[in-house]
Order: structure tokens, then C-alpha cells, then sequence
């Protein structure tokens, strides 16, 4: 199969199986990983300094994503508890 596969250009096999009503996906190679749009990263101020995370997949129309400041360490615990204790009650 790999053999067969091999010979193919990506995109005609892709469109090949896809038009045979076969499921398939592409593999990235690591440099196109990389590149890949949902690997974009973003900087945080956190308390602690800067840190780089993923970007969220999701774009809104306006094209402006918000992010809200990264929480302290414990600074939602209470309300965590709290919410859990409503669930188990």
C-alpha cells in the first residue's frame, strides 16, 4: 500500500479517494506541521512572566481575538470548590 501510495502526488490521491467516497487524511511532514495554521502561538503575561500557549482554533468574524489575563495560581480555587460541592450535593 505505502508503495503504491508513494507514487501518487498528495493532493491527486487525496481527490482520488475522497471522489470514491473513501475517508482519508493527509499526514504533514514536519516542516508543514510547523507552518500548520492551528499551531499559531501567542504570548500571555501571566503572574509568574511571559509565557508562549497554541492559539485558540477559533476566529470570530471581527478577525479580533480577546483573551482574557491568565489566572494567579489559586485565584478561582474557591469558586472551583464551590462548584463542586454544588454538583455533589
Amino acid at each position: 500500500v505505502c508503495a503504491n501510495f508513494a507514487r501518487w502526488p498528495r493532493e491527486e490521491l487525496m481527490n482520488q479517494l475522497r471522489s470514491a467516497g473513501i475517508a482519508c487524511g493527509a499526514l504533514n511532514e514536519v516542516e508543514e506541521l510547523v507552518r500548520h495554521p492551528q499551531l499559531e502561538t501567542i504570548g500571555y503575561d501571566a503572574p509568574s512572566g511571559s509565557i508562549t500557549v497554541i492559539a485558540p482554533p477559533v476566529e470570530f468574524t471581527d478577525g479580533v481575538r480577546r483573551y482574557r489575563p491568565v489566572p494567579a495560581l489559586g485565584e478561582h480555587s474557591d469558586a472551583i470548590r464551590l462548584e463542586f460541592e454544588e454538583i455533589m450535593a
